[in-house]
Parts: structure tokens; C-alpha cells; sequence
């Protein structure tokens, strides 16, 4: 998949320019967890002592912090956005004149619904790796903010680390087996049922007159409601295997944020741990969990939209071959 991006950029462009928008939009996520994290703690830790000046100050920092990250996040996307939009519009040209100046031959292989299909969708899932969520860039952002947390975890207190990794890696390997490994194939049989569907729907427009003067309005009817069937039953597998990866999300998110809240409260009891110290222990928990939701479900996206990405490459390369 990386190479064939990089194939793609280099016909459009813009890649220098798309890293650097990544490299500014990865700090926010893990900016605002250390933000909630820090004014969490020394809130309680002032609430504790009765300090009302240090709780001023903290609702003043958390603040102006709240403000100048949302104020750079919306700057960011701003930029990002613009880049997206043209980013599309150079990428749906050269498909559409891969297409057009591509051998009668080499078009005539494959029906319209296929063209159709590479066309629209699979140029949009490729436009999707780059832009959608749930794809390249929230990958990345929740690659730095579980870096980060897990840092800063580590830092306050190792044995909750420990525990926050327990109840995460067994998501992650439920998640590769149920999920992440079939999601290639399911979303390949969707596409090609989807071009079946465009292809009937195709002939019942272009092909009315000749429908009707040799009454085959039964016959292309039934089979454009058989390939409508058969696209929807592919797409409620993928459908299916989502709701599982969702099923699995409370069932080690909450066990084990009871586990970290019981573990808190011996420590709390023993001195080793403050109120304070933990409510910033459950932020990062809670980042970490996050992030690996988000870094699967990215993973999980962007391996369904590589297939449309290949496809597309494919239209494109059948150009430059003839």
C-alpha cells in the first residue's frame, strides 16, 4: 500500500505538504490528554490541601490550554482541508483521462459498471486514506498520543501501566483475528458485487428500448434485485465484523477500569498513591484505550480502502502499459 501511495503522489503531487499537515496535526490529541491529565491532579490535590488560590490558578491555565489547542486544531484542518479538496480534484482528472485515452481494447475488457465503479469508488477510498476518518491521519495522531500517555504512565506509576497493558493487548489480538484479517477479502467481494449492481442498473437505462422490445424487463429486473442482494449481504459481513471489534471494546475497557480504580484504592490506603496522581493515571488509562480503539479502527479502514486504492492503480497503469 505505501508504494502504491507514493506512486500516487507521485503523479499528483503534494506530498511534501501532506506530511508536514500530519506533522502538525499529530501533537493535538496528546497535548490535550497531558492538559486534562495535569489540571485533573493539581485541581484535587488543591481541593485536598483547601487551596483556593492554586485551584484559580489551575482553572486559568486549563483554560487558556483549552483555548490555544482547539484554536491550533481548527487552523490545522483548515490547511488540511484545503489540501484534501484539491488533492480530489487532481486525482478524479487522472483517473477520468486514464480512462479516456486508454485503448478501445483495453476498455472494452471490463463493463461499465467496473469503469463506473473505478471511477467514483475506488477513486473516493483512495481520496479516503488520506482525508477520512478513521484513516492515515488518525492512525497517526493515536500512535503519538499512546507513545505519549504510555510515557507518561510509566512515569507516575509502572505497576498501572502494567495493568492498562494487560487489558489492552488482549483487544488488539481479538481485534487482528476477528476483524482485521478478513476485512481484505470482505471488502474486495463488495466491490465486485457493487459493479455487478452498477452494471444491471446500467443496462436498464441504456438498454430500456431493447428490454422492452424483447420483454426481458423480468430477466434484467431479477438479476439487478439479485446483484442489490448480494451487495448488501457483503456489506453486512463487514458490518458484522465491526459490531464484534465494538462488542470486545467495553468488555476490557470497563473491567479493566475497575481493575485500575480497586489498585488505586489500596494504593491510595498505603500512601503510595494521591487522589490527585490517579485521577491523572485514569486520563492517560483512558488516552491509551482511546488510542488503541482508534489505531485499530484506522487499521481497519485503511485496509478497506487499499483495496479501491489498488483497483485505482490499476486503472491507472493500464494506461501507461498500452
Amino acid at each position: 500500500m505505501i508504494r502504491s501511495l507514493s506512486r500516487v503522489f507521485k503523479q499528483v503531487g503534494k506530498f511534501p505538504t501532506y506530511i508536514r499537515l500530519l506533522l502538525l496535526r499529530c501533537p493535538f490529541d496528546a497535548a490535550l490528554t497531558t492538559a486534562n491529565a495535569w489540571f485533573l491532579q493539581h485541581s484535587f490535590e488543591a481541593i485536598s490541601q483547601g487551596c483556593e488560590v492554586k485551584l484559580r490558578y489551575g482553572c486559568v491555565y486549563f483554560a487558556i490550554a483549552s483555548l490555544l489547542l482547539f484554536l491550533y486544531n481548527g487552523s490545522i484542518w483548515c490547511l488540511y482541508a484545503r489540501f484534501a479538496t484539491n488533492f480530489t480534484g487532481k486525482l478524479r482528472k487522472m483517473v477520468f483521462y486514464s480512462i479516456v485515452h486508454m485503448p478501445f481494447k483495453k476498455f472494452d475488457e471490463k463493463t461499465s459498471g467496473e469503469w463506473m465503479t473505478r471511477l467514483n469508488s475506488d477513486a473516493q477510498m483512495t481520496i479516503n486514506l488520506l482525508n477520512a476518518p478513521f484513516n492515515i491521519p488518525h492512525a497517526v495522531v493515536s500512535v503519538v498520543n499512546i507513545s505519549v500517555s504510555a510515557l507518561l504512565l510509566l512515569r507516575i506509576n509502572p505497576t498501572l501501566m502494567v495493568v492498562t497493558l494487560l487489558f489492552v493487548i488482549p483487544h488488539v489480538v481479538v481485534n487482528r483475528k476477528l476483524v482485521y484479517i478478513k476485512v481484505t477479502k470482505l471488502m474486495e467481494q463488495s466491490q465486485e458485487y457493487t459493479e455487478r449492481n452498477l452494471t444491471c442498473f446500467s443496462t436498464l437505462i441504456t438498454c430500456a428500448d431493447i428490454v422492452s422490445l424483447y420483454d426481458a424487463k423480468d430477466f434484467v429486473m431479477n438479476a439487478y434485485e439479485q446483484s442489490s442482494i448480494e451487495m448488501v449481504r457483503a456489506n453486512m459481513r463487514i458490518h458484522i465484523r465491526k459490531a464484534v471489534n465494538s462488542l470486545v471494546i467495553p468488555l476490557f475497557g470497563m473491567s479493566g477500569y475497575i481493575v485500575i480504580l480497586l489498585l488505586g484504592l489500596i494504593m491510595i490506603r498505603r500512601s503510595l498513591l494521591t487522589f490527585g496522581t490517579l485521577t491523572a493515571a485514569l486520563q492517560y488509562r483512558g488516552a491509551i484505550l482511546m488510542g488503541t480503539m482508534l489505531f485499530i479502527n484506522s487499521m481497519t479502514e485503511i485496509r478497506m480502502n487499499a483495496v479501491g486504492l489498488r483497483r485505482m492503480e490499476e486503472t491507472y497503469g493500464g494506461r501507461e502499459g498500452n
